[in-house]
């Protein structure tokens, strides 16, 4: 389908901005690190792992900036209307801002917010043309997060983090179908 190559795309690109160079300039440093995330979330009644990554520029092992992007992995059934076997699909990405600290020396604490937009489509499975352009909607997504990481080695850390999203109504859902504690593992590849 054209639509999920669009969905991806920037799942991707999110992985191309890890980053293996580290700088120092004057008494900063600048680096960057990407990787591989797992949500574990209710979306629309259902308990539905997504999958996705996150990529970011570095500063000072303190500050970061980059980008996320998450989507479902099983299209679960639309149960709002009469017809039968017709699925959804939901996805987000944005801008994400983040603070590390460090209490220990292999342990960090993070928090960071993601703000960008959620895509939400249905479609019939096995049809000539699964999506409608008049099923597709966009619409505001704002999630945070606190975790906890720890060093694997001085290019690896895991990240273990939870966080509750917020996504605006849209055409096919409301707030409440969308919105959602999530539970996530995730995977910082990077120079640190």
């Amino acid at each position: 389908m054209q639509l999920m190559k669009h969905i991806y795309l920037p799942i991707l690109l999110i992985f191309s901005l890890s980053s293996f160079a580290q700088k120092n300039i004057g008494t900063h440093t600048y680096s960057g690190f990407g990787g591989p995330v797992v949500k574990f979330t209710e979306i629309y009644k259902h308990t539905t792992p997504m999958i996705g990554g996150k990529g970011a520029f570095l500063y000072d092992n303190k500050y970061y900036i980059g980008g996320a992007g998450y989507s479902i992995i099983h299209n679960n059934d639309y149960l709002n209307n009469n017809i039968p076997n017709q699925k959804y699909n939901f996805s987000y990405a944005g801008l994400l801002l983040g603070r590390l600290y460090t209490p220990e020396k292999n342990f960090h604490i993070n928090t960071q917010l993601l703000l960008g937009s959620a895509i939400t489509f249905l479609y019939m499975p096995n049809s000539k043309d699964p999506i409608e352009l008049s099923s597709v909607d966009f619409g505001f997504v704002g999630e945070g997060e606190v975790g906890l990481l720890y060093d694997i080695n001085r290019f690896l850390k895991i990240e273990l983090s939870g966080g509750f999203r917020y996504v605006h109504p849209s055409q096919y859902f409301t707030s409440k179908d969308l919105n959602s504690y999530s539970f996530n593992i995730g995977f910082w590849f990077g120079k640190f």
